[in-house]
């Protein structure tokens, strides 16, 4: 697990000097779907949660059950986007597209010809 910082640096209303900059940390977690025998990778990185919730993790609960889901929500995420590579559901090839059309309009007038 590592944590990064990322250095903001705030402005007040009133005056346009520039404050010293705060530092927020967050918790993400980089998820990597790897299919070698379909030749397939996905990767997604979670929704980000305070990165102080760390301190609080043995005290309270919620802490566990929210960045458990932050995980179960980044793993829905990735298994969608591989089961979509692996039906072919995001092909741009035309050909593909072609013959499920044709397969379509067979399934048409196969249906038709059993209805007359």
């Amino acid at each position: 697990m590592t944590t990064l910082t990322l250095p903001e640096s705030q402005t007040t209303p009133e005056s346009n000097s520039e404050l010293p900059p705060s530092t927020q940390s967050h918790l993400q977690f980089v998820l990597h779907l790897s299919d070698p025998g379909h030749q397939l990778t996905h990767t997604t990185v979670t929704q980000a949660v305070p990165g102080k919730w760390i301190e609080l993790w043995e005290r309270y609960d919620w802490v566990e059950d929210l960045v458990a889901e932050a995980l179960r929500v980044g793993v829905e995420v990735i298994g969608q986007d591989y089961i979509v590579a692996r039906m072919g559901w995001n092909s741009t090839n035309k050909e593909e597209e072609k013959v499920v059309e044709d397969e379509s309009d067979y399934n048409i007038v196969n249906e038709k010809a059993r209805e007359t």
